[in-house]
This record gives structure tokens, sequence and C-alpha cells, in this order.
């Protein structure tokens, strides 16, 4: 009885660090809602392909790629994302401000100067 409250405690451990993993895999929009892109697992990284954008450019391409999922800092780190405008990509990572409402950063070089753009849980249909 003694092994098996840890054996369960290691069980629950990890279920909910692979719940706070995937939480970022669904349909999200931008505020103005129009922009939505898909975020998804593939292998062991994570990428987002555009679904709906103002000029119905870009539908269905990949925007982010390369994504992991950090425990420790609670976020998405490592990625790229497409900058369209200058046709070329910029470092990438992402983060959950609550289970609705993510934050994606574009930057070159430091963190802090990149970026950044709220997006929003799509509803499902």
């Amino acid at each position: 009885m003694r092994t098996l409250i840890p054996l369960a405690l290691i069980i629950f451990s990890c279920l909910q660090s692979n719940a706070q993993e995937m939480a970022i895999i669904g349909k999200w929009r931008n505020s103005e809602n129009s922009h939505i892109v898909e975020i998804f697992k593939s292998k062991d990284t994570f990428s987002a392909k555009t679904l709906k954008s103002k000029d119905n450019k870009g539908i269905n391409q990949i925007v982010i790629w390369g994504l992991k999922y950090d425990k420790e800092e609670k976020q998405w780190n490592k990625g790229e994302i497409k900058l369209t405008d200058m046709n070329h990509s910029a470092n990438c990572y992402i983060y959950l401000k609550n289970d609705s409402t993510a934050v994606i950063i574009g930057y070159h070089g430091l963190k802090i100067l990149g970026h950044s753009e709220t997006y929003f849980k799509a509803e499902s249909k």
C-alpha cells in the first residue's frame, strides 16, 4: 500500500503535466477575428497553420513551427514564426494568460524587444 501512493502521485503528476502541454492545441483568433490559426502537435513539437486571414492569403500554410513546451517556464518556446510582410521568419514563443487567452511573441535577438499579439480560443462549431 505504501508504494501505491507514490506511484499514484507520479502518474497524476505526469497526466497534469501532459494536460498543461496540450492546453495550446486548438483554434485561436486575434481580437479583430480577422486571423484564425490552428495549433497542433506534430511528433514532439507544436506548429500552427492559418485557417482564416484578412486577405485570404496563406490559408492552410504553416506559420509557426518548432515550438517545444517548457514545463518550468510554462510556455512553448524555441519556435519560429513566419513574417509574411518581410518574407522571412523570427524566433517565437507562446504563453497562456489563462485557458482562453494566448500571447504569441515573435522576436529577433532579445525576447523583451519582440512584438506580441494576443489570441483568444476560437469557439468550436
